[in-house]
Parts: structure tokens; C-alpha cells; sequence
């Protein structure tokens, strides 16, 4: 991993600003951990059962996850954060949504520049 890379894609910018205000930090805190360690023990870091290598979940508290996608020497790609369940899905989803060689934001409706935050 790149160190201090990281990608945000829409998906991820648009729920962590829906996340109630009091978990937002903890988020953060969570993206910050990444960076320096993607293997810190707070995280619990695990790794999804996707057809796509590379794609995991980290513990936001006892309720979010982080869906993120680690690679060898690229940067962290941040893919989704949500309730337990509903990150989840969304990160078993990842291969169909976005194959490895295209960006992320091909595949939403609306960029995050045309969405009113």
C-alpha cells in the first residue's frame, strides 16, 4: 500500500455524511488508523467473500463498518460505511459494480459534484 493513499468513492463520501453526527468521528478515527496500520487490532480488519481479492471490512463501532479494498502497492480505496448489514451487502457487490480497471464513479447515477450535500 501507497503510504497516506487513499480513494474515496462517492458511495462512501455521501454515507458518512448520512451516519448519525455522534459516529462521524469515529469514522475518521477509522480512516486515520487505516493509513498508519490497516492491521491495527481495533479495527478487525476481515477479509469479505467476494470474487474480488482484496475487498474488506473494518469495525467502525459495534454497529458501522468501512468497506474498503486494500491492494499491494496502491492506495486504500474506501468503498462504502453503513450498518453492520447493509455495508455488507453492499460489499459483496463490489465486483459486479465495479471491475478492477474502471473507477469507481462510472457505475453511480450521480457524481458527487452533482449531488447537494
Amino acid at each position: 500500500m501507497a503510504e497516506d493513499s487513499l480513494i474515496l468513492t462517492d458511495d462512501f463520501v455521501l454515507n458518512a455524511f448520512r451516519i448519525p453526527k455522534n459516529v462521524q468521528p469515529k469514522i475518521w478515527k477509522c480512516i486515520i488508523l487505516l493509513l498508519k496500520n490497516e492491521r491495527h487490532p481495533s479495527l478487525q480488519v476481515k477479509q469479505l467473500r467476494t470474487g474480488r481479492k482484496g475487498i474488506m471490512e473494518c469495525r467502525v463501532d459495534e454497529t458501522y463498518r468501512i468497506i474498503f479494498e486494500l491492494s499491494e502497492n496502491g492506495p486504500i480505496r474506501l468503498w462504502y460505511v453503513a450498518h453492520h448489514d447493509e455495508a455488507l451487502e453492499y460489499g459483496s457487490k463490489i465486483t459486479e459494480l465495479a471491475p478492477k480497471e474502471r473507477h469507481p464513479e462510472v457505475y453511480h447515477d450521480k457524481l458527487l459534484h452533482e449531488i447537494d450535500l
